[in-house]
């Protein structure tokens, strides 16, 4: 049972490998995810972050409405930061965004490229702001496992796929860890009025929700990537079957084109055969023998003739 077992574990990455799709696949899996998905929600968030980033205070009052200190609160200097880095995330879209409008017009290759390490920019993006809209409570948490789906819809290769959604679930951990840091600092410096008031709430296991929602997106890397095998398995097996049935068919036309040519040929030969009888025993005979010599040539020109048609 040991040796079963280890043989399990051992055929284990085999029954896991997945290869790449045909290009034109992976061009369509492009086409329809980053393009026809991915971009228009980007194109709507960017403008609705846009105005919350500098024309509202939104943000603003949720970075600090723990804080009554003085001194500037981490998560408004995460804010800058990401208010910084949000104009290059932009531009990066944007570029990308035309790349993809003609991606005709690029080799698959960079595309793929593209895309790749846009998903992990995009990963650390929602990860900061996850931080300042709350850590684990934020409800920009469910953008994750939409992200986990887009990758692995657009990158379905193992050696891409499984890193990049892993690091989607740690930029989600990186968060939560994160704003709980910063929450513990916050009450450090908080009055005991306030300690007071907010007693009940720290008392609570504040990591029970996050390690639910940490498992919840690490089995849904998984299942998606498994699923993916199971359905590219399943694929192959079509294909094969496919194949399998083609040639079955290819046998059996070559099998009837060699009974035509068995069928066609039999007679002329057989008509030779008599005919070279014939000018056995006229030559016996002392006879002429030309109108033997002639159906066997008239014979010949049709064996000829019906291989040529063949």
């Amino acid at each position: 049972m040991k040796f079963l077992r280890w043989e399990s574990w051992r055929k284990l990455p085999q029954l896991l490998q997945i290869s790449a799709p045909e290009p034109e696949l992976q061009r369509v899996r492009l086409h329809y995810m980053e393009r026809n998905i991915a971009l228009p929600i980007k194109w709507a968030l960017i403008p609705l972050l846009f105005y919350y980033f500098y024309y509202s205070h939104w943000f603003e009052a949720v970075t600090t409405m723990r804080t009554t200190t003085p001194e500037v609160p981490p998560r408004e200097i995460v804010l800058d930061v990401l208010r910084n880095f949000f104009l290059l995330y932009v531009i990066g879209n944007l570029i990308a965004g035309g790349m993809l409008l003609m991606m005709q017009r690029f080799r698959l290759q960079q595309i793929k490229d593209v895309c790749f390490h846009l998903a992990w920019v995009d990963a650390l993006f929602f990860s900061a702001l996850t931080l300042v809209t709350g850590g684990f409570d934020s409800i920009l948490y469910w953008a994750f496992p939409g992200l986990i789906i887009r990758n692995t819809v657009s990158h379905p290769e193992a050696q891409r796929q499984i890193p990049l959604n892993l690091f989607v679930s740690g930029s989600y951990m990186l968060a939560g860890i994160s704003d709980l840091l910063i929450k513990q600092w916050e009450y450090s410096i908080m009055d005991e009025v306030m300690k007071m008031a907010l007693a009940d709430e720290w008392n609570q296991n504040p990591t029970e929700p996050f390690i639910l929602r940490l498992a919840l997106l690490l089995l849904l890397t998984a299942s998606c990537f498994v699923l993916q095998v199971v359905l590219e398995k399943q694929r192959r097996a079509e294909e094969e079957s496919r194949e399998y049935s083609v040639r079955q068919e290819q046998l059996q036309a070559a099998g009837r084109l060699a009974a035509e040519i068995a069928h066609q040929l039999k007679n002329p030969l057989g008509i030779i055969n008599n005919a070279a009888y014939t000018l056995q025993r006229t030559v016996k005979e002392g006879k002429t023998i030309t109108q033997q010599i002639q159906i066997i040539r008239e014979e010949v020109d049709r064996s000829d003739r019906i291989l040529t048609e063949l």
